[in-house]
């Protein structure tokens, strides 16, 4: 990916030091901020297990325990 990455980054006038990663980061943090669920978010991502969406953005999620708790 690395070879296509540099060439979209060149066409797009992107700085050289902007990573595939980073995109991919963003685009899932922005998502939860919007209130989007892990399983979605991972789905999305493309993980072949959940696990890996909980570890890398498990602690973006609010706690919305007490929210619920309110609620009965």
């Amino acid at each position: 990916m690395q070879k296509p990455w540099a060439k979209i980054r060149e066409l797009a006038g992107l700085p050289d030091n902007l990573n595939l990663y980073t995109l991919r980061h963003n685009f899932a943090s922005q998502l939860i901020a919007k209130g989007a669920d892990l399983l979605t978010v991972s789905k999305l991502m493309a993980h072949t297990n959940i696990q890996t969406t909980i570890k890398h953005y498990g602690h973006l999620v609010q706690n919305k325990a007490k929210e619920y708790l309110d609620f009965l």
